[in-house]
């Protein structure tokens, strides 16, 4: 009886300890599941805010990144496996989370210089900006014109 009494002891030890140690694990991947999430949307961010910064597309972003780290261009068939993994897997190449620090920290500091990045932006003349106001009125003239083609019709 004695022996039987210690071992339901035991079970109710081992049981308690067990169920402590379970909800400890499912504690422990929530918090990585949470700090995985919060270091992808970072992840997201910068490659989006250094893209922007840049004035070039993610998927330019990822070249240039590329070509900064290797020192040769990647066919764009290639390069769209690594964009693919990026935007569905959420998996980013250690040469694009570089340069994309490397961007951010230039651009806060106030020493971005876009042609250490091989990025030559086209210099615009002042007839060529855009204008917001001329651009809504051309859109308005092609409204107007298809209104009236659809009202012929």
């Amino acid at each position: 009886m004695k022996r039987n009494l210690l071992n339901q002891q035991t079970l109710k030890r081992y049981r308690s300890g067990f169920t402590t140690s379970v909800k400890q694990f499912k504690d422990r991947i929530k918090s990585m599941r949470e700090m995985r999430e919060k270091k992808k949307r970072e992840n997201e961010d910068i490659v989006g805010l250094s893209s922007n910064i840049l004035r070039v597309s993610e998927f330019k972003f990822f070249q240039l990144s590329y070509y900064g780290w290797y020192g040769h261009k990647l066919a764009d068939r290639e390069m769209e496996y690594f964009f693919t993994e990026y935007i569905f897997d959420d998996i980013m190449p250690h040469w694009v989370r570089h340069t994309a620090r490397k961007v951010t920290s230039c651009y806060f500091q106030g020493t971005l210089d876009p042609r250490k990045f091989n990025i030559t932006h086209p210099v615009t003349h002042g007839y060529t900006k855009e204008d917001p106001t001329a651009n809504t009125i051309l859109m308005i003239i092609i409204h107007v014109a298809l209104f009236l083609i659809i009202m012929a019709v």
